[in-house]
Protein backbone atom coordinates (compact mmCIF):
# COMPACT_ATOMS: atom_id res chain seq x y z
CA UNK A 1 0.00 0.00 0.00
CA UNK A 2 2.81 2.33 0.80
CA UNK A 3 5.57 1.32 -2.01
CA UNK A 4 8.29 4.04 0.02
CA UNK A 5 7.71 2.60 3.40
CA UNK A 6 10.54 1.71 5.81
CA UNK A 7 10.62 -0.50 8.78
CA UNK A 8 13.58 0.34 10.53
CA UNK A 9 15.07 -0.02 14.26
CA UNK A 10 15.21 3.43 16.60
CA UNK A 11 17.90 5.68 17.00
CA UNK A 12 18.21 8.23 19.56
CA UNK A 13 17.80 10.73 16.94
CA UNK A 14 14.04 9.46 16.22
CA UNK A 15 12.79 10.24 20.34
CA UNK A 16 11.11 13.49 19.70
CA UNK A 17 9.50 12.25 16.75
CA UNK A 18 8.55 8.76 18.21
CA UNK A 19 6.77 10.76 21.63
CA UNK A 20 5.10 13.36 19.14
CA UNK A 21 3.71 10.17 17.40
CA UNK A 22 2.68 8.61 20.85
CA UNK A 23 0.54 11.68 21.86
CA UNK A 24 -0.72 12.43 18.29
CA UNK A 25 -2.28 8.64 18.42
CA UNK A 26 -3.70 9.21 22.29
CA UNK A 27 -5.08 12.60 21.14
CA UNK A 28 -6.83 11.11 18.29
CA UNK A 29 -8.14 8.50 20.65
CA UNK A 30 -9.57 11.01 23.13
CA UNK A 31 -6.91 9.88 26.10
CA UNK A 32 -4.71 12.32 27.74
CA UNK A 33 -1.32 13.13 26.68
CA UNK A 34 0.84 10.49 28.75
CA UNK A 35 4.34 10.84 27.21
CA UNK A 36 7.10 13.12 27.63
CA UNK A 37 10.67 13.20 26.21
CA UNK A 38 12.30 13.11 29.49
CA UNK A 39 9.96 10.97 30.67
CA UNK A 40 10.80 8.55 27.21
CA UNK A 41 14.29 8.68 28.06
CA UNK A 42 13.88 8.06 31.50
CA UNK A 43 11.95 4.78 30.91
CA UNK A 44 14.01 3.64 27.59
CA UNK A 45 18.01 4.81 28.38
CA UNK A 46 18.16 2.59 31.72
CA UNK A 47 21.05 0.71 31.99
CA UNK A 48 19.47 -2.21 30.79
CA UNK A 49 17.74 -0.92 28.04
CA UNK A 50 18.48 -1.29 24.65
CA UNK A 51 16.42 0.64 22.32
CA UNK A 52 18.51 0.66 19.57
CA UNK A 53 17.20 -3.28 19.22
CA UNK A 54 13.65 -3.36 20.80
CA UNK A 55 12.25 -0.30 19.07
CA UNK A 56 10.78 -0.80 15.58
CA UNK A 57 9.77 2.32 13.56
CA UNK A 58 7.64 2.50 9.96
CA UNK A 59 9.00 5.56 8.39
CA UNK A 60 7.03 7.06 5.25
CA UNK A 61 7.97 10.35 3.54
CA UNK A 62 10.37 11.01 6.16
CA UNK A 63 7.57 10.63 8.65
CA UNK A 64 7.60 7.95 11.48
CA UNK A 65 4.17 6.97 10.96
CA UNK A 66 3.86 3.72 13.41
CA UNK A 67 6.22 2.27 16.00
CA UNK A 68 6.37 -1.11 18.68
CA UNK A 69 8.62 -0.62 21.46
CA UNK A 70 9.11 -4.13 22.68
CA UNK A 71 11.50 -4.81 25.69
CA UNK A 72 12.98 -7.54 27.65
CA UNK A 73 15.05 -5.24 29.91
CA UNK A 74 16.13 -7.87 32.18
CA UNK A 75 13.65 -9.78 32.17
CA UNK A 76 15.37 -12.52 29.79
CA UNK A 77 15.75 -14.55 32.93
CA UNK A 78 12.94 -14.92 34.76
CA UNK A 79 11.24 -18.30 34.83
CA UNK A 80 8.40 -17.23 32.11
CA UNK A 81 9.62 -14.04 30.62
CA UNK A 82 7.12 -11.40 29.70
CA UNK A 83 7.81 -8.97 26.76
CA UNK A 84 5.64 -6.19 27.29
CA UNK A 85 4.83 -4.66 23.38
CA UNK A 86 3.63 -0.69 23.28
CA UNK A 87 1.98 -0.24 19.80
CA UNK A 88 1.22 3.08 18.62
CA UNK A 89 -0.42 3.97 14.83
CA UNK A 90 -0.88 7.21 13.36
CA UNK A 91 -4.48 7.51 12.87
CA UNK A 92 -4.50 7.91 8.78
CA UNK A 93 -2.42 4.63 9.02
CA UNK A 94 -4.72 2.48 10.72
CA UNK A 95 -6.74 1.05 7.78
CA UNK A 96 -3.43 -0.10 6.55
CA UNK A 97 -1.38 -3.38 7.24
CA UNK A 98 1.67 -1.10 8.86
CA UNK A 99 0.95 -2.37 12.18
CA UNK A 100 0.28 -6.02 11.54
CA UNK A 101 3.57 -6.00 9.73
CA UNK A 102 5.89 -4.08 12.93
CA UNK A 103 3.30 -6.41 15.25
CA UNK A 104 5.17 -9.52 13.31
CA UNK A 105 8.62 -8.28 13.67
CA UNK A 106 8.50 -7.67 17.29
CA UNK A 107 6.80 -10.68 17.92
CA UNK A 108 9.65 -12.63 15.83
CA UNK A 109 11.90 -10.61 17.65
CA UNK A 110 10.91 -11.48 21.27
CA UNK A 111 11.03 -15.57 20.69
CA UNK A 112 14.83 -14.97 19.38
CA UNK A 113 15.22 -13.00 22.94
CA UNK A 114 13.30 -15.95 24.63
CA UNK A 115 10.53 -13.94 25.36
CA UNK A 116 7.59 -17.02 26.73
CA UNK A 117 4.72 -14.70 26.50
CA UNK A 118 4.28 -11.13 25.07
CA UNK A 119 1.52 -9.04 26.33
CA UNK A 120 0.30 -5.57 25.38
CA UNK A 121 -1.81 -2.67 26.30
CA UNK A 122 -5.54 -1.43 24.69
CA UNK A 123 -7.56 0.91 26.20
CA UNK A 124 -11.46 0.83 25.62
CA UNK A 125 -10.84 3.58 23.29
CA UNK A 126 -7.89 2.08 21.25
CA UNK A 127 -10.73 -0.86 19.44
CA UNK A 128 -8.69 -0.68 16.20
CA UNK A 129 -5.34 -1.92 18.59
CA UNK A 130 -7.50 -4.72 19.99
CA UNK A 131 -8.65 -5.94 17.16
CA UNK A 132 -5.07 -6.14 15.86
CA UNK A 133 -3.95 -7.64 18.71
CA UNK A 134 -7.02 -10.34 18.73
CA UNK A 135 -6.20 -11.29 14.85
CA UNK A 136 -2.25 -11.81 16.38
CA UNK A 137 -3.83 -14.65 18.50
CA UNK A 138 -3.86 -12.21 21.62
CA UNK A 139 -6.52 -12.48 24.66
CA UNK A 140 -7.56 -10.75 27.29
CA UNK A 141 -5.15 -11.42 30.51
CA UNK A 142 -6.05 -8.53 33.10
CA UNK A 143 -6.87 -4.68 32.97
CA UNK A 144 -4.74 -2.47 35.29
CA UNK A 145 -6.73 1.09 36.52
CA UNK A 146 -5.37 4.85 36.51
CA UNK A 147 -6.77 6.72 39.69
CA UNK A 148 -6.88 10.35 40.38
CA UNK A 149 -6.94 11.77 43.69
CA UNK A 150 -8.26 15.34 44.22
CA UNK A 151 -5.07 17.42 46.41
CA UNK A 152 -6.90 20.92 47.13
CA UNK A 153 -8.64 19.98 49.73
CA UNK A 154 -6.16 19.52 52.35
CA UNK A 155 -3.28 16.38 52.61
CA UNK A 156 -3.78 14.67 56.38
CA UNK A 157 -0.83 12.73 56.86
CA UNK A 158 -1.20 10.42 60.33
CA UNK A 159 1.05 9.15 62.76
CA UNK A 160 3.66 6.19 61.43
CA UNK A 161 3.54 3.19 63.01
CA UNK A 162 5.43 2.57 66.08
CA UNK A 163 9.04 1.18 66.04
CA UNK A 164 9.78 3.09 62.70
CA UNK A 165 10.97 6.42 61.54
CA UNK A 166 10.93 7.69 58.17
CA UNK A 167 13.06 10.23 55.71
CA UNK A 168 14.23 10.98 52.22
CA UNK A 169 16.37 9.21 50.04
CA UNK A 170 20.06 10.69 50.69
CA UNK A 171 23.19 9.84 48.70
CA UNK A 172 24.23 6.59 46.36
CA UNK A 173 24.27 4.56 49.98
CA UNK A 174 20.96 4.31 49.68
CA UNK A 175 20.76 2.38 46.97
CA UNK A 176 21.75 -0.65 47.79
CA UNK A 177 19.28 -1.58 50.46
CA UNK A 178 16.27 0.12 48.09
CA UNK A 179 17.16 -2.36 45.69
CA UNK A 180 16.83 -5.06 48.04
CA UNK A 181 13.70 -3.86 49.49
CA UNK A 182 12.15 -3.74 45.85
CA UNK A 183 13.14 -6.69 44.37
CA UNK A 184 11.93 -8.77 47.78
CA UNK A 185 8.28 -6.32 47.35
CA UNK A 186 8.13 -6.53 43.48
CA UNK A 187 10.04 -9.50 41.73
CA UNK A 188 7.36 -11.44 41.13
CA UNK A 189 4.76 -9.17 40.59
CA UNK A 190 3.17 -8.54 37.11
CA UNK A 191 5.49 -6.98 34.99
CA UNK A 192 7.81 -6.51 37.07
CA UNK A 193 11.48 -8.41 37.74
CA UNK A 194 14.86 -8.11 39.13
CA UNK A 195 16.52 -4.84 39.36
CA UNK A 196 19.77 -3.91 40.54
CA UNK A 197 21.88 -0.46 41.81
CA UNK A 198 22.75 0.67 38.58
CA UNK A 199 18.87 1.01 37.98
CA UNK A 200 18.36 3.26 40.52
CA UNK A 201 20.76 5.15 39.96
CA UNK A 202 19.73 5.48 36.57
CA UNK A 203 16.46 6.98 37.99
CA UNK A 204 17.98 9.11 40.80
CA UNK A 205 20.28 10.62 38.16
CA UNK A 206 17.57 12.15 36.13
CA UNK A 207 16.66 15.49 35.68
CA UNK A 208 13.41 15.43 37.57
CA UNK A 209 14.19 13.77 40.45
CA UNK A 210 13.31 14.84 44.02
CA UNK A 211 14.98 12.98 46.88
CA UNK A 212 12.23 13.80 49.20
CA UNK A 213 9.50 12.71 46.61
CA UNK A 214 11.14 9.05 47.49
CA UNK A 215 10.35 8.75 51.24
CA UNK A 216 11.90 5.62 52.83
CA UNK A 217 10.90 3.68 56.33
CA UNK A 218 12.82 2.51 58.66
CA UNK A 219 12.88 -0.16 61.26
CA UNK A 220 14.49 0.86 64.78
CA UNK A 221 16.69 0.23 66.05
CA UNK A 222 19.05 -1.98 63.20
CA UNK A 223 17.74 0.64 60.25
CA UNK A 224 16.39 -1.79 57.96
CA UNK A 225 14.89 -0.21 55.02
CA UNK A 226 10.98 -2.08 55.59
CA UNK A 227 8.83 0.71 53.01
CA UNK A 228 9.24 3.23 50.60
CA UNK A 229 6.64 5.18 48.34
CA UNK A 230 8.28 7.44 45.23
CA UNK A 231 6.58 10.49 43.63
CA UNK A 232 7.33 11.95 41.08
CA UNK A 233 6.75 15.61 39.15
CA UNK A 234 7.48 16.02 34.97
CA UNK A 235 8.98 19.24 34.95
CA UNK A 236 7.82 18.46 31.23
CA UNK A 237 4.51 18.38 31.66
CA UNK A 238 1.43 21.27 31.35
CA UNK A 239 -0.81 19.55 34.11
CA UNK A 240 -0.60 19.91 37.82
CA UNK A 241 -0.46 16.33 38.41
CA UNK A 242 2.56 14.41 40.32
CA UNK A 243 2.18 10.75 39.88
CA UNK A 244 2.56 7.69 42.68
CA UNK A 245 5.31 5.52 40.68
CA UNK A 246 5.68 2.86 43.51
CA UNK A 247 4.53 2.16 47.01
CA UNK A 248 5.79 -0.92 48.86
CA UNK A 249 5.79 -2.43 52.33
CA UNK A 250 7.72 -5.68 53.58
CA UNK A 251 5.33 -8.62 53.97
CA UNK A 252 6.74 -8.57 57.72
CA UNK A 253 5.48 -5.17 58.46
CA UNK A 254 2.38 -5.05 56.31
CA UNK A 255 -1.47 -4.77 58.41
CA UNK A 256 -0.14 -2.10 60.28
CA UNK A 257 -1.54 0.89 58.60
CA UNK A 258 2.56 1.76 56.66
CA UNK A 259 1.06 1.34 53.51
CA UNK A 260 -1.88 4.02 54.25
CA UNK A 261 0.88 6.15 56.00
CA UNK A 262 3.16 5.95 52.88
CA UNK A 263 0.22 7.18 50.41
CA UNK A 264 -0.68 9.80 52.75
CA UNK A 265 3.21 10.95 53.07
CA UNK A 266 3.22 10.83 49.14
CA UNK A 267 0.03 13.29 48.51
CA UNK A 268 1.25 15.87 51.24
CA UNK A 269 4.70 15.79 49.43
CA UNK A 270 3.35 16.51 45.61
CA UNK A 271 0.96 19.12 47.13
CA UNK A 272 3.56 20.51 48.88
CA UNK A 273 5.43 20.93 45.12
CA UNK A 274 1.96 22.71 43.97
CA UNK A 275 0.37 19.80 42.31
CA UNK A 276 -3.61 19.88 42.12
CA UNK A 277 -3.71 16.13 41.52
CA UNK A 278 -1.93 12.43 42.14
CA UNK A 279 -2.16 10.08 39.78
CA UNK A 280 -1.25 6.14 40.52
CA UNK A 281 -1.62 2.69 38.77
CA UNK A 282 -3.43 -0.78 40.13
CA UNK A 283 -3.10 -4.37 39.09
CA UNK A 284 -6.97 -4.99 38.69
CA UNK A 285 -5.70 -8.42 40.58
CA UNK A 286 -4.73 -6.11 43.48
CA UNK A 287 -7.86 -5.55 45.18
CA UNK A 288 -6.56 -4.83 48.18
CA UNK A 289 -4.34 -2.08 46.97
CA UNK A 290 -7.40 -0.29 45.50
CA UNK A 291 -9.60 -0.42 48.08
CA UNK A 292 -6.80 1.06 50.02
CA UNK A 293 -6.30 4.02 47.37
CA UNK A 294 -10.47 4.03 46.78
CA UNK A 295 -10.18 5.28 50.75
CA UNK A 296 -7.76 7.62 50.60
CA UNK A 297 -9.72 9.51 47.68
CA UNK A 298 -8.11 8.19 44.90
CA UNK A 299 -11.04 7.55 42.27
CA UNK A 300 -10.92 5.60 38.61
CA UNK A 301 -10.08 7.52 35.79
CA UNK A 302 -8.76 4.97 33.02
CA UNK A 303 -8.76 1.31 32.26
CA UNK A 304 -5.70 -0.33 30.69
CA UNK A 305 -6.30 -3.38 29.25
CA UNK A 306 -3.88 -6.00 28.68
CA UNK A 307 -3.92 -8.65 25.98
CA UNK A 308 -1.69 -11.71 26.04
CA UNK A 309 0.23 -14.19 23.69
CA UNK A 310 2.22 -17.41 24.41
CA UNK A 311 5.13 -17.30 22.48
CA UNK A 312 7.17 -20.61 23.07
CA UNK A 313 5.35 -24.05 24.48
Amino acid sequence: MFPELIIRHFTWDDAPAVVDLFNLAAAADGLEQWLTLPGFRREFGGPLARPERDILLAQHSDHIVAAVLAWMEGREHAPQPIMPLLLSLHPAYRDSDIGARLLDLALAQGRELGAAIATSPARPQEPYKRRLLLAHGFTYGRSWWRLRADLTGGCYVGELPAGLHARAYQDHRDDAPLVALVNDIFSTAYLDRVYDEAEIRHWVMDQDFDPELLTLVVAEPDGTFVGYVWGWVDSDSDERAGFIGDLGVQAAYRGRGLGRWLLQRAKADLRARGMDWADLDVDGTNHQARRLYESEGFRVREEVQWYEKRLLE
